[in-house]
């Protein structure tokens, strides 16, 4: 019977163990959202486990929403995750990277006074960190319908990118209340156009953007996180 410390084989992608690194906010990136060497420094130390998935992502300037998160959405943000993989797999690792858009759950402080946006006029629940201390979440401005393919080609850019930074696959980030998991969730979503109302609507954005990332790569190197809960 096998144990965690024998090999897998995930669709081609040898891992030499069955433990994984999940995702988790590091915010160590640099002010400019570019991946640093105290970044690189931490997933070399844990390039023993037999896949790494990375802290989530920014796909674009409009899906930040965590101070010092990195991105994928420019050739600086590639070069300097680029750095991180080199020295991942030269210690013998795996390693996928966790695309994402935060969604409403973000604030105008951290994006030059921009609203974030989301699937309707619905503040989060909590409250978001800011260096000032803790502020309630602001009502989002909401996505417009013709917006929607062009967060999609976002996803999927940021997943070419992701290839030639030398990742070795994608997570797409659906759950933990972010943009397309607050698409799926009637808590956030009140929707009454195509991406809204039944399950099959509230589910279109995470199933467009899921197909455009495998379309960006193949399906074997994308995954996509799921989480049961309301937004």
């Amino acid at each position: 019977m096998p144990t965690i410390f024998d090999p897998f084989d995930l669709h081609g992608l040898t891992l030499p163990n069955r433990i994984l690194l999940a995702p988790m906010t590091r915010t160590r990136a640099s002010e400019a959202d570019v991946p640093t060497d105290l970044m690189r420094d931490y997933y070399v130390q844990r390039a023993s486990a037999g896949l790494m998935i990375t802290e989530c992502t920014e796909v674009s300037d409009q899906a930040h929403g965590i101070i010092r998160a990195p991105g994928m959405h420019r050739q600086d943000q590639v070069d300097g995750w680029r750095r991180v993989t080199d020295a991942v797999h030269e210690a013998g690792g795996r390693i996928y990277c966790q695309l994402w858009h935060c969604g409403r759950v973000s604030h105008p402080e951290i994006r030059g006074g921009e609203l974030p946006v989301g699937p309707s006029a619905l503040a989060a629940s909590g409250d978001f960190y800011l260096p000032r201390g803790r502020v309630d979440f602001p009502v989002p401005r909401v996505l417009e319908e013709s917006e929607l393919p062009g967060i999609v080609d976002t996803f999927a850019r940021a997943t070419r990118m992701a290839r030639e930074a030398g990742f070795d696959g994608v997570e797409l980030h659906g759950a933990n209340g972010y943009l397309q998991d607050q698409f799926l969730q009637d808590g956030s979503n009140v929707r009454s156009d195509n991406y809204g109302g039944p399950v099959e609507n509230r589910a279109r954005l995470l199933l467009e953007t899921a197909q455009a990332m495998t379309e960006a790569w193949s399906p074997e190197r994308v995954g996509v996180r799921l989480s049961p809960s309301r937004a």
